[in-house]
C-alpha cells in the first residue's frame, strides 16, 4: 500500500502477480489498493475479475480501485456487482460508479447505471443509500430527480443530506420547491446543503431565471453565515435587480466570507447603486475585501469610482494594486467603447 501510495511504477507487475496467485486475503486486497493508487489502465482486467474475490475485503478495494481508473468499462461490471452480500463491498461499488460518472460524463450508459443507483436508495444499509443519491448527482440525469424527490420524506439524515448535494448537480427546475423549503428548516446542515445546491443550480441561466428572487431575499437573514454567503451568490448569478437593496444591506456582514459573496454578487448584477457602498470598502483593513472591492467596482464601470481606485494604486498590498490597476483599466476602456458607439451619431 505504501508503495501506492508512493507511486512506484516498478512495483505494477508485482502487485499484478500479488493479486492473482497471493494465498493472503489481506496481500491481495493491498495489492488492489495499490493498483488504485498507481491508475494504470493496464490493471482494468484484473481488479474486475477481482469483483470475484472470495474476499469482501479484495471485493471493496477492487472496487474503490476501478473507481480511481475512471475507465467507463468498468461501469457494467461494477453495476453487475452492486447486488454483493457484504454492504462495504455494496458502498465501495456505488461510490465508485458516482465516481465514474463525474469522470466520464458523456460517456455513461444512463439507461445502465440509473435503475441500479434507484433500487439502491432502498438499501438496508444507511451507508450504500447515501452513497447512491451521491452518484445520481454524479450521473447528473434528469431522470434521476423524481426517485430522489420520492425518498427524500422518508430518508435518514444523511441520506436527506446526500440528497441535497445531488439535486444541486442535475440541471432541472422540478428540485427548486423542495430546496428553497428546507430553507426554512431548523436543522442548520440541512439548510446549508440546500443553500449550496441552489447556488450550484444558479450557474446554470436556464435554471436561474426559474429561481424564486422574493422568497430568496429573505434568507439573506439566515442566522448561518454558510447560508447568507449562498444565497448571497445565487441572487448575484440570477442577475435580479430587485436584489440589490437587499444585497447592499449585507455590504457589511460580520463575516468575510459573506460580505465577499455579496461584494461578487454585486459585480455580476453590474449595478451602480453598488458603486458607492463598495468604494468604501477599498479602505477596509481585510486585504481580501479590499481585493474584491477593486474587481467589483471595475465590473460596474462607473467613473465615479476611478478616482478610488487611483489612490488604491498605493495600496500596501501587490494584489489590491493590481486589481485596482485591472479594473481602471476596464472602467476607461468601456468609456471609450461608449464614445465610439455614439460618435457617429453625434457627427
Amino acid at each position: 500500500e505504501a508503495l501506492g501510495e508512493m507511486d512506484d511504477r516498478e512495483s505494477f507487475s508485482l502487485f499484478l502477480r500479488i493479486l492473482k496467485e497471493s494465498d493472503s486475503a489481506m496481500m491481495r486486497k493491498s495489492a488492489a489498493y495499490g493498483l488504485g493508487r498507481l491508475g494504470d489502465q493496464k490493471a482494468l482486467s484484473p481488479l474486475i475479475e477481482s469483483l470475484n474475490d472470495e474476499s469482501p475485503h479484495v471485493r471493496t478495494r477492487a472496487a474503490e480501485a476501478l473507481g480511481s481508473l475512471g475507465d467507463e468499462e468498468a461501469i457494467e461490471p461494477l453495476t453487475a456487482s452492486v447486488g454483493d452480500q457484504n454492504l462495504y463491498v455494496r458502498r465501495a461499488l456505488v461510490k465508485a460508479l458516482g465516481r465514474l460518472c463525474r469522470a466520464s460524463s458523456n460517456c455513461i450508459p444512463v439507461q445502465t447505471v440509473l435503475p441500479v443507483l434507484v433500487r439502491s436508495l432502498s438499501d438496508r444499509d444507511q451507508g450504500v443509500r447515501s452513497e447512491s443519491a451521491k452518484a445520481l448527482g454524479e450521473l447528473g440525469s434528469s431522470e434521476g430527480i423524481p426517485p430522489l424527490l420520492g425518498v427524500y420524506q422518508t430518508g435518514d439524515r444523511l441520506l436527506q443530506f446526500s440528497i441535497l448535494q445531488a439535486l444541486g448537480k442535475i440541471e432541472e427546475e422540478r428540485s427548486i420547491p423542495l430546496l428553497v423549503r428546507i430553507l426554512k428548516e431548523e436543522d442548520e446542515n440541512l439548510r446549508i446543503e440546500s443553500s449550496n445546491s441552489l447556488r450550484l443550480l444558479s450557474a446554470s441561466p436556464n435554471i436561474a431565471k426559474a429561481l424564486p428572487v422574493s422568497d430568496l431575499l429573505s434568507f439573506l437573514q439566515d442566522k448561518s453565515p454558510k447560508v447568507r454567503r449562498s444565497i448571497a451568490r445565487t441572487l448575484g448569478n440570477i442577475g435580479d435587480p430587485s436584489a440589490i437593496p437587499g444585497l447592499l444591506q449585507l455590504l457589511n456582514d460580520e463575516n468575510e466570507g459573506v460580505q465577499l459573496a455579496v461584494i461578487a454578487a454585486l459585480g455580476n448584477l453590474k449595478d451602480r447603486r453598488g458603486t458607492r457602498p463598495i468604494v468604501r470598502l477599498l479602505r477596509d483593513p481585510k486585504e481580501a475585501i479590499r481585493l474584491g472591492a477593486a474587481w467589483a467596482l471595475g465590473e460596474l464601470e462607473n467613473r465615479k469610482a476611478l478616482e478610488p481606485l487611483r489612490l488604491c494604486l498605493k495600496d500596501r498590498s501587490d494584489s489590491v494594486r493590481e486589481n485596482a490597476a485591472l479594473a481602471i483599466k476596464k472602467i476607461l476602456t468601456a468609456d471609450e467603447d461608449c464614445n465610439h458607439k455614439i460618435s457617429p451619431t453625434l457627427g
